[in-house]
């Protein structure tokens, strides 16, 4: 439970991170423009009045998306991966231990700093949830209303005038009308073949008829049900903003204002007739506004529409001149919201933090080291976010980041931690060395340190080769039974291979299991479960039973649509291996062996060595990136013999 109210917390701060200085940008924006459109003269067209404030609305979630592109973009540049850290937050990374290991040890600090996020995430996504249901909800009973009505084709209705007539044309849909035999404001809804519903009352007036449906005309026209249904989808979003909220009703006040004032720009439409229509339809339900375009949908504006009657002029503003303000207002205000993060992030943003770097030259501890040495107090609580990232960043290449405080940090690593020292262990394959650095904008080590390999041993240690290897008791599907593939991995869609490195001890018990290549979502564990509970012949090496270096391949897949999750064993006869690039130095001898049908580097192969046409102890296992090497071969006439678990056993001559 804390590791997931962690991994909430920690998308949470991604969430707000990315949201709180564009938002911010866009409310004093949109402030700015409200106030300058109330200190207007009282008589500018309500067609500008909706144009800047559906602009402005349009513009938040546009915005946010042009300033996630550049994120994304200046990400890519930074790093040079394709995943920028802006998008992280959607996808399912591994867990994050020293995250939930501070979760653990600091639960009132939790509750406070992290739980924040989290509450602040899960109650973004919840409001979200609530209101996209109840207006799918909305959408559904009116849609079943439509199946249980008669419709009609609009121009087969014999009351309808000329002029609506021709602006039914003019739309260029196929419009239909039902009428309800109860009293309902009119309303219409649809796309692509709009619905008018009016109350059947309606058709023993014919020019109130004809008024109400010509202003429904006009809906359909302008295309207000689109962006009606646009609006609702950004207001459900953005719930948590009062200005959304306050811009979502006044579209609707001007947008029916808007309506009107097309109404009667046709000088055959009596404004007193019209209101008088009006304040008939006030007390009459409304049928699932937030999914439907109303006559009278705001109610309270009812006076406002009126006044505005009285007092603004009867004609139009042309197309044009509405779309032109639309689309200033909508670009300023999204450019200028984008334009917030264009910049490249660093990890640790402008500070100067104190950077040492520790290559593992000998292969001793199997990691290169990185420590960064705080110049104050709180530097460490600055950038626990940007370290989160790093760790989310770039998982399958750093084997563990630790942040230190006070006494430990100073009794690891000197004074100089006194404030805090964060300690990166990257893994000591040359790509995960190349990747960390860049990540931290440090220069890589050229040239870079070679990755070593285990060689033969005959001492105390183990053997990697033996004239007999081990054997696995039950073969490899008793193994493929004691795995069970982790429901994390695959809801998150892993698939792949895990080697588990090993040795197999004089009983045939097994020790020290290690993955040399994993593909994370905690199939590694699984796969680490399983071997320890795996039971060997053991390898044998004149005669008697020896310790011996082992590798196994454990192979995750996720189903197809008929079978079930499973975890198979690798088809002997199906895959071949060959060896590329072997190389001689002197007395040494380089090499990689990979899967010869698709080229994937074989971690964990044992590679055997023949001199002048006999068998030797010595040999070599291949590293995670498939590569050996064997010193000290001083013969001409050599043969190099390579098994490998699950593979055909290939031998090459040189």
């Amino acid at each position: 439970m804390a590791e997931l109210l962690y991994r909430l917390s920690i998308r949470g701060a991604d969430l707000v991170e990315f949201l709180w200085l564009p938002l911010l940008i866009w409310t004093l924006l949109a402030s700015v423009v409200l106030l300058l459109l109330r200190v207007f003269p009282r008589n500018l067209h309500v067609e500008y009045h909706y144009q800047v404030r559906l602009a402005l609305l349009f513009a938040l979630p546009a915005g946010l998306l042009v300033t996630g592109l550049f994120e994304w973009i200046s990400a890519s540049i930074s790093t040079g991966e394709e995943t920028a850290a802006v998008l992280k937050w959607i996808v399912i990374e591994a867990p994050i231990e020293v995250g939930v290991a501070e979760a653990a040890n600091e639960s009132a600090g939790w509750l406070s700093t992290h739980g924040l996020y989290a509450a602040t995430l899960i109650l973004i996504a919840a409001g979200s949830l609530w209101l996209t249901l109840r207006h799918a909800s909305q959408y559904i009973q009116l849609k079943l209303l439509q199946v249980r009505l008669d419709l009609y084709p609009v121009k087969s209705i014999p009351e309808v005038s000329q002029r609506n007539q021709e602006l039914i044309d003019a739309c260029q849909k196929s419009i239909f009308i039902a009428f309800l035999d109860k009293p309902v404001i009119p309303v219409t809804f649809g796309i692509r073949r709009p619905v008018v519903i009016l109350p059947l009352e309606l058709k023993k007036d014919r020019d109130k008829l004809n008024m109400v449906l010509r202003h429904e005309l006009v809906h359909i026209r302008n295309r207000d049900y689109q962006t009606h249904l646009f609006s609702t989808v950004v207001r459900a979003f953005f719930w948590f903003h009062p200005l959304v909220h306050m811009l979502y009703h006044q579209i609707i006040e001007y947008r029916e204002m808007r309506c009107d004032n097309r109404v009667l720009s046709d000088n055959s439409v009596s404004s007193k007739k019209y209101a008088s229509v009006l304040l008939e339809l006030l007390p009459m339900p409304n049928l699932n506004k937030n999914v439907s375009v109303n006559m009278a949908q705001e109610s309270s504006n009812l006076k406002k529409r009126i006044d505005m009657m009285k007092q603004h002029p009867k004609h139009s503003i042309p197309f044009r001149a509405g779309l032109t303000l639309f689309s200033g207002i909508f670009l300023v205000t999204a450019l200028i919201m984008s334009c917030t993060d264009m910049q490249p992030h660093s990890i640790y943003d402008d500070e100067d933090l104190n950077l040492m770097t520790d290559l593992d030259q000998t292969g001793e501890r199997g990691y290169h080291q990185v420590l960064i040495y705080l110049d104050e107090e709180g530097q460490i609580d600055r950038h626990s976010e940007s370290i989160d990232q790093l760790s989310n960043l770039q998982p399958e290449h750093i084997e563990s980041i630790e942040v230190l405080r006070g006494d430990a940090a100073v009794e690891r690593h000197g004074p100089r931690a006194a404030n805090g020292v964060v300690a990166i262990q990257i893994k000591r394959d040359p790509e995960s060395t190349e990747r960390a650095f860049n990540i931290l904008g440090l220069e890589p080590p050229s040239p870079m340190p070679p990755p070593a390999a285990p060689e033969a041993s005959s001492g105390d240690d183990h053997f990697v080769v033996v004239e007999q290897m081990p054997e696995l008791i039950g073969g490899l599907q008793s193994l493929m039974e004691l795995v069970e593939y982790p429901e994390q991995a695959r809801r998150a869609g892993i698939e792949g291979r895990v080697y588990v490195q090993f040795v197999v001890n004089e009983q045939g018990q097994v020790e020290n299991p290690q993955v040399i290549r994993g593909i994370g979502g905690g199939a590694d564990e699984a796969a680490v479960e399983a071997v320890m509970q795996a039971e060997f012949r053991p390898g044998m090496q004149r005669g008697r039973p020896v310790r011996v270096q082992y590798s196994l391949p454990i192979v995750f897949r996720l189903p197809d649509a008929q079978s079930s999750v499973n975890v198979e064993a690798p088809d002997m006869s199906a895959n071949s291996m060959r060896i590329q690039s072997v190389e001689r130095s002197g007395s040494t001898l380089e090499g990689v062996v990979v899967d010869a049908r698709s080229g994937e580097p074989l971690a964990g192969a044992n590679v055997m060595i023949y001199e002048d046409g006999s068998e030797t102890n010595r040999g070599s296992v291949t590293d995670p990136n498939g590569r050996f090497t064997i010193s000290n071969v001083e013969a001409q006439n050599i043969r190099l013999r390579v098994s490998f678990v699950g593979y055909e056993t290939v031998e090459q001559s040189l």
